[in-house]
């Protein structure tokens, strides 16, 4: 009877720990990403609507835009103000966190009196949907 050698060297015992620890982290890494899941739920909600208030004041112009929901939201805000088609102020992807308690608001001051102003605003949230989208004049044709 033949017999044969079954013992191993310290490289290829090394290189054996190394591929086993290797696969393992490959499957900790999956295992870990799987469990920890996203901070986005399943499912995406169901779109909100806001309401939007405009007041006009002698001396300024106050516009609230507010989501039809209390928790606070991410929100992602654009916006340009125009007085008399010359614009005066603009924002572009402004993340605001929002509720219909704390809504946002955008004060136009320094109010001239017979002037045209006009607020062109957009609101997505946080899956990138489109849930805002307006242009409001406000004068006091005088």
């Amino acid at each position: 009877m033949v017999e044969t050698d079954r013992s191993f060297s310290f490289v290829q015992i090394a290189l054996v720990v190394v591929i086993i620890a290797i696969i393992g982290g490959v499957a900790g890494f999956v295992l870990g990403s799987n469990m920890l899941g996203s901070d986005k739920p399943d499912s995406i909600p169901t779109q909100v609507t806001f309401t939007t208030e405009s007041s006009l004041y002698d001396d300024r112009i106050v516009h609230t835009f507010a989501p039809n929901h209390d928790e606070h939201r991410e929100y992602h805000i654009s916006y340009q103000i125009f007085e008399d088609d010359n614009q005066i102020r603009s924002t572009n992807d402004q993340i605001v966190e929002l509720s219909g308690g704390d809504p946002l608001i955008v004060e136009i001051g320094d109010r001239e009196p017979g002037a045209t102003y006009q607020i062109d605003i957009e609101i997505y949230d946080e899956y990138d949907r489109l849930v805002y989208d307006a242009t409001i004049i406000s004068s006091d044709g005088g």
